[in-house]
């Protein structure tokens, strides 16, 4: 199953009354059609302005991209819907090129180091994205412009992002730790060099929300030629989308 966060936070007054939903990490599998299914059921119940997804489509392989294209293509939203790549979607040659086409013919504008504007109560409000920090070309110069929303996957890039004052950046990547216990949490801020786990931060005016994701990773190892399916289990992490209305 999967939580719904309600997260209500003041920005700038311009964005007072738009309603954003953010999905991460859906690394799609014959795992969780269901839950994806369900999950698309929930966000258009919500008549969101915007919907956002934060990287990481897939696992190791294109062998659902058919499945993917068909779920994106089912989610509504008012005014626009957007994303950003994460690290699993470069994952097998051309494959981000593949997840690029999807997100084209699913009405998903692909946010890749650049930005986009809508008038919103007669306000223009920005969102912006970035290439995936480990396998992308990020770059951060004339992609974000001061009270942007920003998606980037990975959230260490919140950091570098602040010196371009975003108002919020929405990230995934970490799964909330995803089997969250003490050692976990320690490992991966010991690996990241960050804090940037779960939920809400802020530094100086700029905020940053670390989703836990939808899906699971799945490895494919291979034993003497034989491929396995592995499904790597959530222990106290629940699957989450996130809804922010901003006040």
């Amino acid at each position: 199953m999967f939580e719904l966060e309600i997260k209500r936070l003041k920005l700038n007054k311009k964005f007072s009354g738009l309603k954003v939903i953010q999905l991460s990490d859906l690394h799609i599998s014959e795992f969780n059609f269901e839950l994806i299914e369900s999950v698309i059921e929930k966000i258009n119940g919500l008549y969101a302005d915007v919907v956002v997804i934060t990287g990481d489509f897939i696992c190791h392989n294109e062998m659902h991209i058919d499945a993917l294209k068909s779920f994106l293509k089912s989610i509504n939203a008012k005014i626009a819907k957007y994303a950003c790549l994460g690290n699993h979607d470069y994952s097998d040659n051309d494959c981000g090129k593949k997840i690029e086409k999807v997100l084209s013919d699913s009405d998903f504008m692909l946010l890749k180091n650049s930005r986009d504007e809508f008038f919103f109560n007669h306000n223009k409000i920005g969102f912006a994205g970035l290439d995936d920090y480990q396998n992308g070309n990020i770059c951060y110069e004339n992609s974000i412009i001061s009270e942007d929303i920003v998606l980037s996957h990975n959230p260490i890039t919140f950091l570098e992002s602040c010196k371009y004052s975003p108002s919020l950046m929405l990230s995934g990547h970490t799964h909330g730790v995803q089997m969250k216990n003490c050692f976990f949490k320690f490992l991966l801020n010991t690996l990241t060099g960050h804090d940037y786990v779960e939920g809400l931060y802020k530094k100086e005016n700029s905020f940053l929300y670390v989703n836990r994701g939808v899906g699971n990773v799945v490895w494919s190892p291979k034993i003497l030629s034989k491929e396995f399916l592995i499904h790597t289990p959530r222990i106290n992490s629940k699957a989450e989308i996130t809804m922010f209305e901003f006040v």
